[in-house]
């Protein structure tokens, strides 16, 4: 089959402890190759919604399957239009989906064939696909090779040198710290090293297997 892979670091595979030194292991690329699947993964570290959608367009080939992995909308806002202190913790998540929302029916345009999401470093919600033909193939990464933990919601790990009680009322910034500790978490699991922030060849061995027994 022909594959083709977008997404962020999350998406390149097994992250070594200096990232200078490079991949270690290809991850979910490595174990389709190893299928003998024509594979192509456009993706690269830190690419933004806005990346990953412009990385798409520029495909001219239709593949049996697209699967993408969904990045943290916040991380492509500047840091002095995000916190207002106008804004609610709800706001900030409707922010959130709204982006999320806004990328998932922009792909759903594309003709490269089939497209199913995973949640890596952004949850899938079932909000997300919509009155779309995308489904979601793994709603959460980090759900999925953590068993028992729930994902935060939004990862603000951006603009939190940025968060102070001038520009968020202390209830927002509590439930935002909330989210910090669950992140702090998934951290420490080893599942998420050698590098602690990206799953390793372990964690994407089963985000192939959940694929290939639904597609493959």
């Amino acid at each position: 089959m022909k594959i083709l892979i977008a997404g962020d670091s999350w998406a390149m595979g097994e992250w070594p402890v200096k990232q200078e030194d490079g991949i270690q292991h290809k991850g979910l690329e490595q174990y389709l190759l190893d299928d003998g699947h024509d594979v192509v993964n456009i993706s690269e570290a830190g690419d933004t919604l806005t990346a990953i959608l412009h990385c798409l367009k520029l495909q001219q080939t239709k593949y049996d399957y697209v699967f993408v992995f969904l990045v943290e909308p916040f991380a492509e806002m500047q840091n002095e239009f995000f916190w207002d202190k106008k804004l609610k913790y709800e706001d900030y998540y409707t922010r959130h989906k709204t982006k999320l929302t806004s990328f998932v029916k922009s792909i759903d345009t594309l003709n490269l064939g089939p497209i199913k999401l995973i949640g890596g470093s952004a949850k899938c919600l079932p909000e997300y696909i919509t009155d779309t033909s995308i489904e979601i193939a793994i709603p959460s990464v980090i759900e999925l090779l953590i068993p028992g933990l729930r994902q935060y919601e939004m990862n603000f790990q951006y603009h939190y040198h940025l968060l102070d009680t001038s520009n968020v009322d202390q209830i927002t910034i509590d439930k935002i710290l909330e989210q910090a500790e669950k992140w702090d978490r998934i951290y420490k699991n080893p599942i998420m090293h050698p590098d602690g922030e990206h799953p390793n060849r372990e964690g994407h061995y089963k985000i192939y297997q959940v694929l290939k027994s639904l597609y493959l």
